[in-house]
């Protein structure tokens, strides 16, 4: 993918070593699991969509750099029942049509395991009104060494690793995303950097694919903004609203584009 020479700061800085994040435990399928959150103040964002039969996770530059923070830290939990979720949050709306998007399970393979009922479990729990038993400092200053290892020698876009545990599966309206201890930490590698390279706009990288992709686009949170817009616009006419659920999606894409027309002229990506 070739390299975008105007990269964005703002779409790039970096999420730091370390990180604070909420803990909670909460009672799934009889047994305590460690559940661990994103403070609500924090500056990151994503969102999800599926699109070609792929789940999508959805972000900008600096939310790259935090979901592979997030997955770096997960590769070194030992304590079975830990999950990392990305709940609503820290989620937008999809920056293309509005939909909501769905909360994303990062679970380390051999140490925690879930299933469908289980993750229904964690959606219908109160655990959102009760405060956090705690934070946890999140250090993952190893990725750093990983990633500069990583440029030194593939000179360019992160090189192909061997495969190992990875998959990503729909459950219970959560997006559950399993790798084992390599993959995490190949994975987080990929993540942090995904900003050195852009291509309209955008990058990428497969999550068990074709089942899954992190998506990065360099203006995130316009597209958000817009397609907000959209949806609002189209479903306030009762007449755009009739029809088959996609030809109301084509009118909210439709609309989209207007708006950012409107909004920032006919060169504006996303």
């Amino acid at each position: 993918m070739p390299r975008h020479a105007d990269a964005r700061p703002g779409s790039s800085r970096a999420a730091g070593p370390v990180l604070k994040l909420h803990r909670r435990v909460v009672r799934l399928g009889g047994h305590d699991h460690t559940l661990l959150t994103l403070r609500p103040v924090a500056r990151v964002r994503f969102s999800t969509n599926f699109f070609h039969g792929t789940w999508h996770i959805l972000s900008d530059g600096h939310g790259a750099q935090v979901l592979a923070r997030l997955l770096w830290g997960l590769s070194y939990q030992a304590r079975p029942g830990t999950i990392v979720l990305l709940d609503e949050a820290n989620l937008d709306p999809n920056p293309f049509d509005a939909e909501p998007a769905r909360p994303v399970a990062l679970i380390p393979a051999g140490v925690t395991a879930v299933t469908g009922p289980l993750l229904r479990q964690l959606r219908r729990a109160d655990w959102r009104r009760r405060p956090p038993a705690g934070t946890v400092r999140w250090r993952t200053h190893g990725l750093d060494a990983a990633v500069a290892a990583d440029r030194d020698r593939s000179g360019g876009r992160s090189h192909s690793w061997a495969r190992t545990v990875e998959r990503v599966v729909m459950h219970a309206g959560v997006i559950a995303v399993t790798a084992d201890v390599d993959r995490l930490r190949q994975l987080a590698v990929e993540a942090a950097r995904l900003p050195d390279w852009w291509y309209d706009g955008q990058s990428w990288m497969r999550l068990d694919y074709p089942a899954g992709e992190v998506q990065i686009w360099r203006e995130y949170h316009r597209m958000v903004s817009v397609a907000r817009a959209a949806r609002a616009d189209v479903l306030a006419d009762p007449d755009a609203t009739s029809g088959e659920p996609g030809v109301v999606l084509e009118r909210i894409w439709r609309r989209g584009r207007v708006l950012r027309r409107r909004r920032y002229g006919p060169t504006s990506s996303g």
